[in-house]
């Protein structure tokens, strides 16, 4: 799916996470493009738009259209982008809380930017209708996945999210038709992840997969997929702020379902009033009326 023209621009040190990103998206034309790109991005930075449309055996049009789908205004923009990314630009510097916000800023951006609302209503209808809802992730996915099923269980919503991946395994075999199998991964091809989706799909359960590249391999199995990209620090994709849209991802669809069914959230936060003072150690202020610490 391209991605709507009215968008924010690209940030300025995203064009090769974003390329990563949409890659399983565009139509094969374009891929080649964006293959091209991402394989000589200091050459991309030198040569004319015949040059680039030469090596990706296509056209010059061709090549402006993918620049376009890709989020760009046209190759100018993308080479400016590029230019602060290839190998050759000077070391970066130090690592300061400015520059770990200014990533996961950008992370933000570029997951907004490469998530279809479409899928993510799909998501919702069908986390609502479940009789069953399994969420699954290991490595650095896992924290984001339980505090989900936590939000979820919270809001009235009962999901499961075991700790252990064969357990993962184990209770996705034995969901049924009318189940949802979640399951988060930043690579998409995370080997106990993908077994536990493919046992939920051969259970017959509807599947739902959060990943940062739309060509994953995850993105490939599920019935719904969701891909929010990530951008790419100067040391690599940073644990933290490479899950940052996973997070908010995970949180808008929870938010989505409670919208679905108003009075079953209300229902769970009338039960939960007051549970939680007993667990503070001094007595919540005014604005400290949620059902968390």
């Amino acid at each position: 799916m391209i991605l709507p023209v009215n968008r924010p621009a690209p940030g300025p040190s995203e064009a090769l996470p974003r390329i990563r990103a949409m890659l399983g998206r565009l139509v094969a034309s374009e891929q080649r493009v964006a293959t091209v790109l991402l394989d000589h991005p200091e050459q991309v930075l030198h040569w004319s738009v015949a040059e680039i449309a030469d090596a990706a055996s296509t056209s010059t049009a061709t090549v402006v259209r993918t620049c376009k789908s890709l989020g760009f205004t046209g190759l100018q923009q993308l080479r400016l982008a590029l230019a602060r990314e290839v190998p050759d630009r000077p070391p970066p510097e130090p690592a300061t809380v400015a520059a770990v916000f200014a990533t996961a800023i950008e992370s933000l951006r570029l997951g907004a930017d490469t998530i279809d609302q479409a899928q993510v209503d799909g998501a919702v209808a069908a986390l609502a209708a479940a009789n069953r809802r399994l969420f699954v992730g290991t490595g650095a996915s896992a924290p984001p996945v339980q505090d989900a099923a936590f939000r979820f269980v919270c809001a009235g919503w009962p999901t499961e999210a075991p700790a252990d991946n064969v357990a993962q395994l184990l209770t996705a075999r034995l969901l049924a038709p009318d189940d949802v199998c979640l399951a988060v991964s930043h690579s998409g091809a995370n080997r106990p992840t993908l077994a536990a989706v493919a046992a939920a799909r051969e259970a017959g359960a509807t599947t739902i997969g959060i990943s940062s590249f739309a060509d994953s391999a995850l993105i490939q199995q599920v019935d719904v997929p969701l891909v929010a990209g990530t951008a790419v620090g100067p040391m690599g994709t940073d644990v933290v702020t490479g899950r940052v849209s996973h997070v908010l991802l995970l949180h808008a669809l929870q938010v989505g379902i409670a919208r679905s069914a108003p009075g079953v959230s209300r229902h769970a936060q009338t039960k939960l009033a007051g549970l939680l003072d007993g667990l503070a150690a001094e007595s919540p202020r005014d604005h400290r009326d949620a059902w968390t610490l």
